[in-house]
């Protein structure tokens, strides 16, 4: 893009008034720029995506303070800090730290479940739905499933077609979570979809690679008709 030219100045404000509207509504969109890195870097290499990303990332640093300033007005801190008015919406915030990530870490495969199979969802997962111990054998089984796939990306990113865009997929999908999903920082909520609809995006894109992949159009629209079926 360039940046010189009345276009690419039209862009970049246009870009820019989309993350200040996007921050806005939700904090998962606080991920934009690492988003917008992955993008780039998986198109064009990691030398010349970061090269290509660094502008878009600069543009977001003004609503990004801009978004800090209205969130410190509206709640009074910019991290969850009393833990003693959240912890029946999030009983993580009552463990220590490794393990309230490595518990973290586990739900993101319950997200991943949900996404590919949502026959279970609940109007409310609080401290009655997540139970915080490491000794509930589906959190460990989550757990090893996310750490297995995490360790799968280099090597899916290194082949082609529907290999490759699964490894986008699980990379697009851990990026979106890396501020909600109570790995890094805790937040006010222990689990729920309305935090997964940014992550789902790289799911998405991964069955859609796996129908495009398919060998013909009428394969491909019985493929795209059986998944709608299903998740209706």
């Amino acid at each position: 893009l360039r940046w010189r030219s009345r276009r690419g100045v039209a862009y970049g404000a246009a870009f820019t008034l989309a993350a200040a509207l996007a921050f806005t509504s939700k904090e998962s969109a606080l991920t934009l720029p690492l988003l917008v890195a992955l993008v780039l870097c998986f198109r064009l290499g990691v030398r010349a995506g970061l090269r290509a990303a660094a502008p878009w990332i600069a543009l977001t640093s003004l609503p990004v303070a801009g978004y800090l300033a209205l969130r410190h007005h509206a709640v009074g801190q910019l991290v969850l800090a009393d833990h003693r008015n959240a912890i029946l919406e999030n009983p993580l915030l009552g463990v220590a730290p490794l393990q309230r990530a490595a518990l973290g870490v586990a739900l993101l495969g319950r997200y991943l479940e949900l996404c590919f199979a949502p026959s279970t969802l609940r109007p409310d997962y609080s401290y009655a739905e997540i139970v915080p111990t490491l000794s509930d054998p589906r959190l460990i089984a989550e757990l090893v499933a996310t750490l297995a796939a995490a360790a799968a990306v280099p090597f899916l990113l290194r082949q082609s077609g529907v290999p490759r865009a699964a490894g986008f997929a699980l990379l697009w999908f851990l990026a979106a979570f890396a501020l909600t999903a109570n790995v890094a920082l805790p937040i006010g909520t222990v689990f729920g979809e309305r935090l997964a609809y940014l992550p789902s995006v790289g799911p998405c894109l991964l069955l859609a690679a796996g129908a495009a992949a398919l060998p013909s159009g009428p394969v491909r629209a019985f493929a795209v008709g059986a998944l709608v079926v299903a998740f209706a």
